[in-house]
């Protein structure tokens, strides 16, 4: 262990004196404490605090990862192709422990940039929160009982099949039901004035003392939102809807003395004069109050480090087999596309239209998303601005798998390959 220590204080020093710590630190705090007088919000409370969230943490998140992964990648081939890098250590020491002590003192760096950004980005909002009452506390989601959507896409697919004998297999089963599951995703359900509207929650872990909303976004088929009156009610605790606008909205259940209704039925009572239309799958969501927003920002930069963790195992393994100009440039472009892959998938065309040319960079696109879904699926920074809670259980498995399993794997395949690579040693 005493050339793992010494790989990771070599690098950690190694970035005390090159200013790359001093750098990202300076660089950090200065934009988390610009952001509220570089960009203005839409107005809302609910607007300005997202804004400041997602600008001042996920920024230097961005900032930090290219970064540091760019530098574990260079640097590491760069001293492998000048065959140093057992010339730094006393004694030889196995090549997976100069990589696995490597990322380590990188890591480092970057938890200790983003806690700091972090703390300042949570002081800088506490008077905000103090005046607004607005994001003082994080809200557990508990998502509707829903049909599975993959269940209606087979039926539909079923009913393809049997009314257009042949288009599934012309038009490619896997792109259409893509098609399709987004469609069944993003369906809207219409409630009549006069109607009601019934959804299921598992409310078993309600408590009589905790504190419910419900967090949707309405509209109606007119878009004279002034016009929506509605009443939600669930068991025991009822809430109004009114004078909302397309965005997504809280509405606080209160306790009534009235008769309790079932108490894990949530039912909407349209009492206005326009149908109101919301799309439950994506738009529809039951709250229950957690923590402050302290321990919040916490498990975010837990999770952040994590994902940190691993892209800088990967880029360090990118370096033990390519070389320095083109491990950073295969690392800067995977992020890249770690980021644009979702949106991609999500406005590609209708299956039915694709050429042989689409259906290829959409077998592609595939695998990028697949490929890089620890950064793209998961972002803590969007749960942080929509002030819903980063469960510890998501915290305790992304430092599990980002921070011990994955990189012990990427350390030993970097290191066997600066092994069979003998002209790294």
């Amino acid at each position: 262990m005493k050339g793992f220590w010494a790989s990771f204080r070599l690098e950690l020093c190694a970035s005390v004196r090159s200013r790359a710590l001093a750098l990202l630190t300076v660089a950090s705090l200065a934009w988390v404490l610009a952001v509220p007088h570089v960009l203005k919000g839409d107005g809302s409370v609910v607007g300005w605090f997202e804004l400041c969230v997602r600008y001042s943490l996920g920024v230097v998140f961005a900032l930090v990862l290219v970064s540091l992964a760019s530098s574990a990648a260079g640097s590491l081939a760069k001293d492998r192709a000048a065959k140093r890098l057992q010339l730094s250590l006393v004694r030889p020491t196995p090549h997976f422990l100069i990589a696995l002590g490597r990322m380590l003192a990188l890591t480092a760096v970057g938890a200790f940039v983003l806690a700091l950004a972090a703390l300042t980005m949570a002081l800088r909002l506490r008077p905000f929160q103090a005046d607004s009452g607005y994001g003082r506390f994080c809200d557990h989601v508990i998502e509707p009982q829903l049909a599975s959507p993959h269940a209606a896409v087979d039926e539909r697919l079923a009913e393809l099949r049997r009314d257009n004998p042949g288009f599934v297999e012309e038009g490619g089963e896997h792109d259409i039901r893509r098609f399709l599951l987004r469609y069944v995703t993003s369906r809207y359900e219409t409630v009549q004035p006069g109607e009601r509207a019934t959804w299921t929650f598992d409310t078993a872990s309600l408590g009589d003392g905790s504190e419910v909303s419900v967090r949707l976004r309405v509209t109606d088929v007119f878009d004279r939102l002034e016009q929506v009156d509605a009443k939600l009610r669930l068991g025991n605790r009822e809430g109004s809807l009114a004078h909302v606008n397309k965005t997504l909205v809280k509405v606080p259940l209160d306790r009534t003395a009235e008769e309790p209704s079932a108490p894990d039925v949530l039912t909407l009572a349209n009492d206005g004069k326009l149908a109101i239309s919301l799309c439950p799958y994506r738009d529809l969501h039951l709250l229950v109050k957690a923590d402050a927003f302290g321990w919040n920002v916490f498990r975010a930069w837990a999770v952040l480090t994590g994902l940190l963790s691993v892209v800088i195992a990967f880029s360090l393994f990118l370096g033990s087999c390519l070389s320095r100009s083109v491990a950073i440039f295969s690392v800067v472009s995977l992020l890249v596309i770690s980021t644009v892959s979702p949106t991609l998938v999500e406005d590609y065309p209708d299956p039915t239209g694709m050429t042989w040319l689409d259906r290829v960079s959409m077998r592609l696109t595939d695998f990028a998303v697949s490929a890089t879904s620890p950064l793209s699926v998961y972002s803590p920074i969007s749960d942080l601005e929509s002030t819903t809670c980063i469960e510890w259980r998501t915290v305790g498995r992304s430092l599990g798998l980002n921070v011990v399993l994955l990189p012990l794997v990427l350390s030993w395949l970097a290191g066997l390959v600066m092994v069979r690579k003998q002209d790294g040693i």
